[in-house]
């Protein structure tokens, strides 16, 4: 098998020459619940695995099946989805000022550790960021900022790289509470000095975990090992990255930029050029290189590892907020905030129904009868698997039900 033109889907991949099943035989017992189950729900996406909403005309009887959505982020209609209305509802509780986006990286002697420590050692990147900004905003311009921290695992070519993207406001409520503090110019803080302090809260607190027993040090080939003080020492000699970006005027991109995999997969499937019984090969920017485009050629297996290592344990949270956003207090926190930069409360936006992407994508209404034109109604719903409603369709398990947007 072959595919050298069309989209080729991460869904085809896994269930191709039974990648998925037989994966899951080679790396039993290592693979995470989480990941099994984001599989699991991805690969049942628009079955009657997940379940269904059947509406009919009241007129004529016409019926239409509406199959359920899996809500995977490793699905990516689902995914487009959740970040689409991940990011409507970090525009309802932001603020109108300026903001600068900032990226916040680990050097690579830290992504074992971070595999071997998942979630305790991305708990410190978030909080590490969030402490070098706070810290230093209070010191020396004695303000309180709004942040909001999202999390990326990966690199363009799908490798473990994880890093922290913060959306900052430039400015922010005094420490006293009486007033808003504008940054003037574009500028937030010396990069150099937020540098040190990264390095500096990030190695803090990874020694502290250590001798707290919090988090282990990764096994070596030889079984041993690493010791910490090995480590820590050459990482201290290094100029860890931090990019401050310019002054965004409004958030909106940002936030769609930074929120497009919090719920989508880490590939759009657009990059997948080519994939047969043994390889997958995929465009990426090669950022080494100056961020050209560069092709990668994976085998199937590897590809799929590179994938579900970045799918979140259940209930980790991949998006956090601090300072004045921070959600235990930003209700009377904000509010005030308003009030000093004389803004009134936004208007509250809700995401679209199914009913109305169906309606922007196709110019048609899903519930309207195609005989009569009148609206159908529901008449039955189940979630979960449904055996009587595949042999009512003629349709094989697994196979996926028509009209295959989602409710």
């Amino acid at each position: 098998m072959q595919r050298l033109t069309g989209r080729i889907t991460v869904r085809e991949i896994l269930l191709a020459n039974d990648n998925w099943r037989r994966f899951r035989e080679e790396y039993r017992g290592r693979i995470r619940p989480a990941v099994v189950e984001n599989i699991r729900r991805m690969l049942a996406c628009r079955t009657p695995e997940l379940g269904f909403h059947l509406y009919r005309c009241p007129e004529d009887g016409t019926e239409r099946v509406v199959p359920h959505s899996c809500k995977s982020r490793m699905c990516s209609s689902c995914g487009k989805v959740a970040a689409d209305a991940w990011s409507q509802a970090v525009l309802n509780e932001t603020l109108d000022v300026e903001y600068h986006h900032l990226v916040f990286s680990v050097p690579w002697q830290f992504r074992a550790l971070t595999l071997a420590n998942r979630g305790p050692m991305l708990d410190i990147l978030f909080r590490s960021a969030a402490a070098a900004i706070l810290e230093w905003c209070a010191k020396y311009r004695g303000l309180t900022p709004g942040l909001i921290e999202v999390l990326h695992t990966f690199g363009s070519d799908l490798k473990f790289h994880p890093h922290v993207h913060v959306i900052v406001t430039a400015g922010g409520l005094s420490l006293d509470g009486t007033r808003w503090e504008a940054l003037r110019g574009g500028y937030l803080m010396p990069e150099a000095g937020l540098k040190k302090r990264w390095r500096y809260q990030v190695t803090t607190r990874v020694g502290a975990a250590l001798r707290a027993g919090e988090i282990t040090m990764p096994t070596q080939r030889s079984g041993e090992r690493l010791p910490w003080g090995v480590v820590l020492a050459a990482v201290l000699k290094l100029v860890w990255y931090v990019m401050i970006g310019t002054a965004l005027k409004e958030i909106g991109f940002a936030v769609s930029y930074i929120g497009r995999y919090t719920r989508r997969p880490v590939i759009a499937e657009a990059r997948i050029l080519r994939f047969d019984e043994k390889w997958v090969i995929f465009r990426y920017k090669d950022y080494a290189a100056g961020g050209v485009q560069a092709i990668k050629k994976l085998p199937v297996f590897e590809f799929i590892a590179r994938l579900i290592r970045h799918i979140p344990d259940k209930h980790f949270r991949m998006v956090r907020h601090y300072g004045l956003f921070a959600t235990r207090v930003r209700g009377e926190r904000l509010p005030h905030a308003r009030a000093l930069l004389g803004q009134a409360e936004p208007e509250r936006l809700a995401p679209p129904t199914w009913r109305e992407r169906w309606e922007r994508r196709t110019g048609t209404d899903p519930l309207a009868c195609p005989r009569c034109g009148r609206e159908m109604v529901l008449v039955e719903y189940c979630f979960g698997p449904h055996a009587v409603l595949y042999a009512r369709l003629g349709l094989e398990r697994g196979q996926r039900i028509p009209y295959a947007d989602t409710g």
